[in-house]
């Protein structure tokens, strides 16, 4: 919960979201990892878009799906130490602001600082970008049908915007209430 989602002009709105972690391990010491997210956006009035930066119009909600996965190598190690290595491990707010979400540059926005990260968490050396972990990953979000057409019935959203490793396609742009 609370957790500010990035866009390519800045974060952009604020996700909750349920998440699922399974890795596993193959003879070699290499681990493959599937990580499944499913749970819903809210972007503010007046954020700036995830794909263009164009100025929100209304606030609005809907949906996202995502995943990453990828092959961890033999350099990692698996460490459990005391968190679960199976079940639930709870619920996480990152901290997130809607603030955050309104500064609309990364320049002004401070961003999660608490954010929980599974890889740094169980497996060593803890460094998310090394080159141990080769992944893709891909998220896509769909605007809730009540906020894609105005108070005339005419369209002026986007309502999709598809944001994987390997490209971006669409946006997500609130209908206007004119």
């Amino acid at each position: 919960m609370d957790d500010e989602d990035t866009g390519l002009s800045g974060y952009w709105a604020m996700d909750t979201y349920n998440t699922a972690v399974s890795a596993w391990e193959y003879s070699n010491g290499s681990y493959f990892v599937i990580q499944t997210f499913s749970g819903s956006f809210e972007v503010p009035q007046g954020a700036l878009s995830p794909q263009n930066g164009v100025l929100e119009p209304a606030s609005g909600y809907g949906s996202l799906v995502g995943i990453i996965f990828g092959w961890i190598t033999s350099a990692e190690v698996f460490h459990k130490g005391t968190n679960v290595a199976k079940g639930n491990l709870g619920d996480l707010n990152y901290g997130g602001t809607t603030q955050d979400l309104l500064n609309q540059t990364y320049g002004n926005q401070v961003g999660d600082s608490s954010a929980y990260n599974w890889y740094t968490t169980y497996f060593a050396p803890a460094d998310p970008y090394d080159s141990y972990f080769s992944y893709a990953w891909g998220f896509t979000y769909t605007l809730n049908s009540l906020f894609t057409t105005n108070t005339h019935g005419s369209s002026t959203s986007t309502g999709t915007w598809c944001n994987w490793g390997s490209a971006d396609v669409g946006d997500i742009v609130t209908a206007s209430g004119e």
